[in-house]
């Protein structure tokens, strides 16, 4: 995060309070932007250096902030001149970022009492000590944003930043999430593109469909102004036709970047709910499932306790194929994403013939054909088969066998298959030994009685 940013001061009605900033972001707080005056409050510098600057998209902002500082030992300046990005309005799109040179320093003569005017608010350690306090209320925040946040870090994400947004551990987990179970060629490279490019986009705005809704919005000619006709037709920056193809391409989020250090806010956009059902085919739309996706995934069935990279690709391959196809998830109770790992890393368990009772080891539709028991289960339990051709019965036999393993404090272990199928069906036939001898006195009466 920038270093001059500790915190924003929210002001209301007389009242103030201190709000920090998480994974680089600032949450709206419950007031709402539009309702309060918000101060950014800045670190003190050890460094001096004269002509402090601060970079705006508006030239004319910087100017008058430059001239405040030098004339002024004031504790506010005003940083919101009618910011406008070059291409966007800013009734429609999310606030662009309040955005700092990292070379910014303040004169001594500027420095004044820490926490001046803010009332009986607690102070920071004294290794926080602020020199400045910015006064960024006067921004528009259109009650419309797609974005709830104000962006004020300048630094690219780390990875750690990203790993804590999207809750997973490594990149592997990641993809794996962002991809939503289909790791074909073009997700996984329109995922490389977000991770690469989109990362402020992606801290501002969590959104685990961002890769499927890039993705077709990447391929898209549609002009931004057919969603809303308050956006330009034209990007003045590139001089191009602003369509969602062209806002989404390398050259202008490289230009836009270089230029403004944030990402094009026309791409958070793009994420909200009622802006990509304007642009993307309705049936395409329909197949995503969205909201039974974010449903099934966080469900207790597919909750995972102890994550692996191996846990997470399973648990997203098989959300696909279960809502693409429409299985059923019979056994319900005892169905386990981490027992599923559990199966497919014990695939020679003796007494699996049991429950996986075909004679035809033949799969047509993947064109696989294996030679004995253990390859066929090797094979409808791999990647491919599940994520292309897994049918409901296999799920069947799949959720049946995961009903005979339990977890234990260590991890998983299987329950005895036969002695347990025994137990579970011997209730049902414990009174056939008795029909049947009822039935043989019957007959051998009947028989006597003919005799005699």
């Amino acid at each position: 995060m920038d270093p001059r940013i500790s915190t924003l001061i929210i002001k209301k009605n007389g009242s103030k309070r201190m709000l920090k900033p998480k994974v680089c972001i600032f949450k709206e707080p419950k007031e709402k932007w539009k309702n309060v005056k918000v101060f950014a409050v800045l670190k003190k510098e050890p460094e001096i250096v004269s002509n402090p600057t601060v970079h705006v998209e508006d030239p004319s902002a910087a100017s008058n902030i430059n001239q405040q500082i030098k004339a002024e030992p004031s504790t506010e300046l005003d940083v919101a001149n009618n910011r406008e990005s070059e291409h966007s309005t800013q009734s429609t799109l999310p606030p662009t970022p309040v955005v700092f040179h990292k070379k910014v320093k303040i004169e001594p003569s500027t420095i004044s009492t820490p926490l001046q005017n803010i009332g009986n608010l607690e102070a920071p350690n004294s290794s926080d000590v602020l020199p400045s306090i910015i006064d960024v209320s006067s921004q528009n925040f259109p009650a419309g944003s797609s974005s709830n946040s104000i962006v004020v870090d300048v630094e690219e994400p780390t990875d750690d930043d990203l790993f804590k947004a999207y809750n997973v551990t490594s990149f592997k987990e990641m993809k794996f999430m962002l991809c939503r179970g289909k790791m074909n060629c073009k997700l996984q490279n329109t995922c490389k593109f977000v991770l690469k490019s989109l990362r402020r986009t992606m801290i501002a705005n969590p959104n685990k469909e961002i890769v499927r809704l890039i993705r077709y919005a990447s391929t898209s000619d549609i002009l931004l102004n057919d969603l809303d006709p308050k956006l330009k037709k034209h990007c003045k920056l590139c001089k191009e036709p602003f369509t969602l193809q062209h806002l989404l391409s390398c050259d202008h989020i490289q230009k836009y970047q270089q230029k403004y250090n944030a990402d094009p806010p026309e791409v958070a956009y793009l994420l909200d709910p009622k802006i990509y059902i304007k642009y993307m085919d309705p049936v395409i739309l329909s197949t995503l499932k969205t909201s039974q996706f974010k449903n099934m995934e966080d469900s207790a069935e597919f909750s995972i306790k102890r994550p692996s990279d191996q846990a997470i690709r399973f648990k997203y391959i098989l959300i696909y194929r279960i809502l693409q196809t429409n299985l059923i998830i019979n056994y319900k109770s005892t169905f386990s994403v981490e027992k599923f790992v559990y199966l497919h890393q014990n695939l020679y368990h003796p007494d699996l013939p049991q429950i996986f009772t075909t004679k035809n080891y033949e799969c047509h539709d993947c064109q696989r054909f294996p030679i004995g028991f253990n390859s066929y289960l090797e094979h409808i339990l791999s990647i491919r088969h599940i994520q292309y051709s897994l049918n409901q019965e296999e799920f069947d036999k799949i959720c049946k066998a995961m009903s005979f393993i339990k977890e234990t404090s260590n991890g998983f272990q299987f329950l005895p298959i036969f002695e347990t199928s025994r137990k579970r069906h011997h209730s049902s036939f414990e009174d056939v030994p008795q029909r049947v001898c009822i039935k043989t006195k019957i007959l051998n009466a009947i028989d006597l009685f003919i005799h005699c």
